[in-house]
């Protein structure tokens, strides 16, 4: 279920690129006017001739030579050459695992292997990284290791939104039962439509009535979400109920019985959102199908769990929630990535996890 995962978080410049803050005042005279990324600073006034200078000033000079001495050791400090970093104290430090790990993640070129490469060079350039002992840099490593790999998916393949699928209806329906936050169901009137994709129909119905300034997605953006499942997932839905009143806890949630419940979010949601959380409930419909839900756990729970032990990451900050929604969002990544040129390096870091899914897939 997505409670928490709305769209948020910190802003970024437009185009991608790194917002820079204006250097403070007093560390201006230290770095030489290229190196400022606020911009050169206004031109000094004209000196008078180096006699009068040093007769009116003497200590001036001394002042600006330490200065431009100082400039140069700070700019020796953090901007290094990254080394290696198979060279480095740290890696010697990495278990056998780990480091066959990070070097899958930093091999190949694709969006996810060089924004992880880079991440390295970075650190291993860092004045924090070199200054740190060997136990030090091995915990370093290990937190690229565990950044958590959703992170980077905004530099993956760009979002390829579907088109909106035959959409019939609506149609008048008297009573229709709704979930509640708590988990019971009120009947309520409602519209059906009915989306039809590949052949196969799936039943939306819209509770009624609905408020004209409602952030609940329209009928159209919920069948596009539909037709940007994979065919595996899509053919588990078997119904989507949107409601018209908001639920605190939730914006989706879907359970073995195939029916993906909708409620007013706190604000109204792209399409890319729509599609990538509809991805995520899918995951909740296929495990809870495969291996029972958390009332009626299976033994694949259990080693899903060690599987994520071993593996050493998480896809999100959400999947830490419980196992359900680590399988979950590893379904959603799994899914994302497939078929990419971003496969084997998202695989690399979920090996045990994703093998799960391969089994669970091909003995669906």
């Amino acid at each position: 279920m997505l409670g928490e995962r709305l769209p948020g978080g910190p802003g970024r410049a437009a185009g991608g690129g790194v917002i820079v803050a204006p250097l403070p005042l007093f560390l201006r005279p230290l770095l030489a006017p290229s190196d400022d990324p606020v911009g050169p600073a206004p031109a000094p006034a004209p000196l008078a001739p180096p006699a009068v200078a040093r007769r009116i000033d003497p200590a001036g000079a001394r002042a600006r030579a330490s200065h431009d001495l100082l400039a140069s050791q700070l700019r020796a400090r953090t901007t290094a050459a990254p080394v290696p970093v198979s060279s480095t104290a740290g890696y010697a430090r990495l278990t056998p695992e780990e480091q066959a790990q990070l070097t899958l993640l930093t091999t190949g070129d694709n969006p996810i292997a060089n924004a992880t490469r880079a991440q390295v060079d970075a650190l291993t350039s860092s004045a924090a990284f070199r200054a740190a002992t060997p136990d030090q840099q091995a915990a370093m490593l290990r937190e690229v290791l565990q950044t958590p790999a959703l992170k980077q998916m905004n530099q993956v393949d760009a979002h390829r939104e579907a088109p909106v699928p035959p959409i019939a209806g609506p149609t008048e329906v008297k009573s229709h039962r709704f979930k509640n936050p708590d988990g019971s169901y009120t009947n309520k009137p409602a519209l059906r439509y009915d989306v039809t994709i590949d052949g196969r129909v799936v039943p939306v119905f819209v509770a009624q009535p609905v408020d004209p300034n409602s952030t609940q997605p329209s009928v159209e953006q919920i069948a596009k979400g539909l037709a940007s499942l994979p065919p595996e997932s899509r053919s588990r839905v078997n119904e989507v109920r949107v409601d018209n009143k908001p639920n605190p806890e939730a914006f989706m949630y879907a359970g073995d019985d195939g029916i993906v419940n909708i409620w007013p979010p706190k604000w109204k949601q792209a399409q890319p959102q729509i599609d990538a959380i509809m991805l995520h409930e899918t995951g909740h419909i296929i495990s809870s199908q495969e291996w029972g839900s958390s009332r009626r756990p299976e033994p694949e729970w259990k080693q899903w769990e060690e599987a994520a032990k071993k593996d050493g990451c998480v896809p999100s900050e959400y999947a830490k929630k419980n196992s359900r929604e680590d399988f979950a969002e590893t379904y959603a990544l799994y899914m994302m990535v497939r078929s990419t040129p971003q496969e084997a390096a998202v695989r690399a870091m979920f090996p045990a996890r994703f093998a799960m899914i391969d089994e669970m897939l091909k003995n669906a």
